[in-house]
């Protein structure tokens, strides 16, 4: 009855968080060609195919030309095997297929029994034969490994050839759309340009899913680096699909859990406590500026296992990613001029201009001005009711008409970042049937900016795909 009750509530969740899919692609392919050692083309040969990390299957048949063809197929690596009564099998082990690759595998099949086989490794990378797109794909092992100052994901994407960062001062660099409201006005290291295009002509795609921010002109949000298995720059001569913008095009693309339990532990600092600056003329050491930035988080992700009641290996998988972070950054005083006390009060003389000569007031309306003194009488209410929420002089120096200096209090900016990705595989899926994939991703953050607060809003997509592969005819059993 528990089982019922379970089962119910996960097709609720499945109604109510449904969205339209996505045109972008977030899977790979796989095509080719069998034959045997004469060249001659292998009908009716099945072809399978093995996610080695959640042993999804999927199976085609080569049609009278020997050709085949399987799409949809997650990113991730796979072991290929091609079978046909009265050839030896044909097996190719670690087939990388990344996101939005287009991968083929030509196959000359032997003469023998089925019980031979020949095993060919595949860990050499697959060449895209298919398509003119001309991009590169940023995998987990660069993700992780290469090291990033913010932890932000454009960064990896500048590395990139014809990637550039963005233009410093272009409002994509101003924004804090980096990690914990990163920004680079000066820089431009958390946006980018592709092949000499504008910076706020790119489009950036989460599973498929944009995730842009019209207002910048850039990504919305910073995801984790942590939560992404691999993204993709696509640069020049993509598909129709992608015509929303003539820069690069961003296609990243979100963990999965697999048959393995597996989490990470994290928390990276940098603290201007930890560095140090050495003027080598004067012969001093310099004080850095205050910066204090903690990015800390987990992940976890495996099959879906309930005790007694559900156990999802080879069927239904998760992944979790938490991350938080906090950034302190000293801020530079800024220079004002503010009424003093006696102006308030009406009284003008000590009013001089540049050069230091004193400024007589007119009286045009005869209210009575002597001396540079304005009557109390005639003082606006208004203004003095503003002038209660105007701070009082605090700074003085010569040949400087300033009066006012802000206080260099650090400005510290705030981010939460969560991703949950459920995927399930039911019995057909396993037999090459309806795949489903259920995603969700949340995140939400703001800055505190010394007395300002201000609220940043977070992006919430959802997407609930259903792909049936009975609508292609060449991808069957």
């Amino acid at each position: 009855m528990l089982k019922k009750y379970l089962a119910a509530a996960l097709a609720a969740v499945a109604l109510f968080t449904v969205a339209p899919v996505s045109a972008q692609q977030t899977t790979g392919s796989l095509l080719g060609t069998v034959a045997d050692t004469a060249g001659a083309a292998v009908p009716s040969a099945t072809v399978r195919v093995i996610n080695l990390a959640t042993n999804a299957a999927r199976e085609a048949t080569t049609d009278s030309a020997g050709t085949y063809s399987l799409p949809f197929l997650a990113a991730g690596t796979y072991r290929v095997t091609v079978t046909k009564e009265g050839f030896q099998v044909y097996q190719v082990n670690n087939v990388v297929l990344q996101v939005d690759q287009a991968a083929r595998i030509d196959v000359n099949l032997r003469l023998g029994n089925v019980s031979d086989t020949v095993n060919v490794s595949g860990e050499s990378a697959l060449l895209q034969t298919e398509n003119a797109t001309v991009g590169t794909v940023i995998d987990s092992a660069k993700i992780v490994d290469l090291p990033l100052n913010g932890r932000n994901f454009i960064q990896l994407a500048q590395l990139v050839p014809g990637v550039q960062a963005a233009t410093p001062g272009s409002i994509t660099a101003r924004r804090g759309r980096g990690s914990v409201g990163q920004s680079d006005p000066s820089g431009g290291s958390t946006g980018a340009s592709a092949n000499g295009s504008r910076d706020t002509a790119n489009r950036f795609y989460l599973d498929g899913i944009e995730v842009m921010d019209y207002d910048a002109m850039t990504y919305s949000f910073s995801p984790s680096v942590d939560s992404l298995s691999e993204f993709k720059v696509q640069t020049s001569t993509y598909s129709g699909e992608y015509g929303g913008a003539p820069g690069g095009q961003i296609n990243m693309l979100t963990r999965s859990g697999s048959n393995r339990f597996r989490g990470t532990l994290w928390e990276f600092n940098r603290n201007d406590q930890l560095t140090q600056s050495y003027d080598v003329i004067k012969g001093t050491s310099i004080t850095s500026p205050r910066l204090n930035r903690n990015q800390f988080g987990a992940n976890i992700g495996g099959p879906v296992w309930l005790p007694k009641l559900y156990n999802g290996k080879d069927k239904t998988f998760f992944f979790f990613n938490w991350e938080s972070g906090y950034a302190a950054i000293g801020a530079t005083p800024q220079y004002y001029v503010v009424p003093t006390q006696a102006q308030r009060n009406g009284d003008f003389r000590a009013l001089t201009d540049n050069t230091g000569k004193p400024i007589v007031l007119k009286d045009p309306l005869g209210i009575g001005i002597a001396n540079n003194i304005v009557p109390a009488s005639f003082l606006s209410k208004q203004s003095l009711a503003f002038l209660a929420f105007e701070p009082l002089p605090n700074y003085s120096v010569s040949n400087n008409p300033a009066n006012f200096a802000t206080t260099s209090q650090s400005a510290v900016s705030r981010q939460r970042n969560f991703t949950t990705r459920i995927e399930s595989q039911p019995q057909q899926q396993r037999q090459h049937r309806r795949p489903l994939r259920l995603q969700r991703y949340l995140r939400s953050g703001h800055a505190d900016l010394g007395p300002r607060r201000t609220q940043q809003p977070g992006t919430h997509p959802e997407c609930l795909d259903f792909v049936d592969p009975h609508r292609y005819p060449s991808d069957r059993q």
